[in-house]
């Protein structure tokens, strides 16, 4: 690992942590779920999953939300305010 970075010009170097919180997050993005991605990593409990990815997760939650929800054929810029 170390001679690859070396080798990218990379620094600071990368170091295997990394990738696996990369495929992880990938993973998150692109819909997989917690569980999935629990299994894969080999977490030993869902709460520590959900502790790494609690910040992508959010994002997740909310592009969810904004598919499956109805617009009401209403734009988000004709939409008022409380």
């Amino acid at each position: 690992m170390a001679r690859a970075c070396e080798a990218a010009q990379l620094s600071p170097p990368v170091i295997f942590h990394d990738l696996r919180r990369s495929y992880g997050s990938l993973l998150l993005n692109r819909g997989a779920g917690a569980e999935v991605i629990q299994e894969l990593l080999g977490h030993a409990d869902l709460r520590m999953t959900r502790r790494v990815y609690a910040h992508l997760m959010q994002r997740t939650i909310a592009n969810v939300v904004k598919k499956k929800l109805p617009s009401f054929g209403l734009e988000q810029s004709n939409v008022r305010k409380p």
